[in-house]
């Protein structure tokens, strides 16, 4: 399966545009983000996602994993 994550981010924008506290929206941008290698927009989606309520375990395990990669290893042990 080839995963198209500059169109996913595309369309994930174009939603949020429309739905703004739309939470899991947010964590899926992030998510696309960050399989692109884009470190910073990546946590800045999944924070928008954990302060508009969505409280799941990977939300917080990616946080920590993008954390590690930008070599925050305080944050990311306490994320």
């Amino acid at each position: 399966m080839v995963e198209h994550y500059p169109e996913a981010i595309r369309l994930h924008r174009e939603f949020l545009r429309k739905f703004p506290t739309n939470a899991l929206g947010h964590y899926h941008l992030g998510f696309a983000e960050g399989m692109t290698g884009d470190t910073s927009a990546e946590l800045v989606e999944y924070q928008r996602a954990a302060t508009l309520g969505l409280s799941r375990w990977d939300l917080f395990l990616n946080i920590g994993i993008a954390l590690l990669e930008k070599s925050d290893l305080g944050a990311a042990t306490e994320a």
